[in-house]
């Protein structure tokens, strides 16, 4: 059953594209067993989510296991979390890392300050403010 619910609202979004490659299929090979198969969780459901619940209940399995393996991954979030991500983590199995901003101010000087410290690219770009329309056919 699908049920439709708001979008969030639109935020700015760092994009941070260290210069590491990590492969989805070595990636898959890491997690345990449990986690490949029958290991999803379901989140609990709110009309009225805020982004810091989305810190709060979002996790990605594959970081964990990717930091330890990249620094520059590591110094990635942990710069994006320090520079005042409100949800900063790991897109899919990496090496891309994200953080959202409240402002777009903010994220273009967080951008331009992070490139030049760390010498990688961090992109700003933002969600999106509406959902898709869902159709059942």
């Amino acid at each position: 059953e699908l049920t439709e619910v708001s979008a969030l609202p639109r935020r700015p979004v760092l994009i941070a594209l260290p210069p590491v490659h990590q492969s989805t299929v070595e990636a898959f090979r890491m997690l345990p067993e449990e986690d490949v198969h029958g290991g999803a969780r379901a989140l609990p459901f709110r009309e009225d989510l805020a982004w810091a619940q989305v810190d709060e209940w979002s996790e990605n399995d594959f970081q964990s296991l990717v930091v330890g393996l990249y620094p520059e991954i590591q110094d990635s979030l942990e710069a994006l979390r320090d520079a005042g991500a409100e949800v900063a983590g790991l897109s899919g199995s990496g090496s891309a890392c994200f953080g959202c901003f409240d402002s777009d101010e903010m994220a273009s000087v967080v951008a331009t300050t992070l490139s030049a410290r760390l010498g990688w690219p961090f992109v700003a770009v933002s969600t999106e403010s509406s959902l898709p329309t869902i159709t059942e056919s």
